[in-house]
């Protein structure tokens, strides 16, 4: 972590509502533990693919995006601190210690499980998570909060292209998991939709909360995207091999 990841003056806090600002402390304490969760998961990836045999170019990639997601949840937290007027307190993940380093105990399930968090959680949901931020920073105008949004945008691009990259490798040891990955449920609704009631849409725009409309618009093409690919034949797969061998 850098010191440029802490925005160099503060958001702007003149004039905003009590709700506002409770409802922006929420957001990026939000956004801060899920970048603490992701620098986790992304050290345990680092381990499942050096057990898996990946490539080093992508285990080092791995290891460079969670010291990326340090930096972001970094600076979400210095956002956090400034809505709230204190920093966000740890959260306990003790599921983290019930398994082994890596989770590899049969390199057959490993790769399914790698498989599946690969299109799930992190291209899907990643990428979206890619797009939405880097919408909301540059339409926000609170000059803070975009600084900081640039480094999470950046962060959350690379972890999701990886992530990307992850699912072809696996698809590539393994082509019949492509099989199975299309009768997997991606979920149609974007789970960011969510937003206070009684909050003011355009201060949190104005703050980095993206409009719910231009969320739901980017979940739907990106899901598309994903869904389309998945539709392809595996020669997909084949490519990848080549890519990573």
């Amino acid at each position: 972590m850098t010191q440029a990841a802490r925005p160099l003056v503060g958001p702007g806090l003149d004039g905003l509502a009590p709700v506002d600002r409770h409802a922006l402390a929420a957001l990026w304490t939000g956004a801060a533990r899920s970048g603490t969760d992701d620098v986790a998961t992304l050290a345990a990836l680092v381990l499942v693919l050096s057990a898996l045999g990946a490539p080093a170019p992508m285990v080092c990639r791995a290891a460079g995006c969670g010291a990326q997601q340090a930096a972001s949840a970094f600076a979400a937290s210095s956002l956090a601190a400034a809505y709230s007027g204190r920093e966000p307190g740890p959260t306990a993940r003790p599921a983290l210690l019930s398994a082994p380093p890596g989770g590899v105990r049969r390199p057959g399930p490993a790769l399914r499980r790698l498989a599946l968090r690969a299109l799930r959680d992190g291209w899907l949901l990643g990428g979206h998570v890619a797009q939405v931020t880097s919408w909301a920073g540059a339409t926000c105008s609170d000059p803070a909060v975009r600084e900081v949004l640039t480094v999470v945008a950046r962060a959350e691009a690379a972890q999701a292209a990886l992530w990307r990259d992850v699912l072809d490798w696996a698809l590539a040891q393994r082509p019949r998991l492509l099989g199975r990955l299309r009768k997997v449920d991606l979920v149609q609704r974007s789970p960011l939709l969510d937003r206070p009631a009684q909050a003011d849409p355009v201060v949190l725009a104005a703050h980095g909360w993206p409009r719910t409309e231009e969320v739901a618009r980017l979940w739907a093409a990106h899901r598309a995207v994903v869904v389309a690919r998945l539709a392809q034949p595996s020669s997909a797969s084949s490519s990848a091999a080549a890519h990573w061998a």
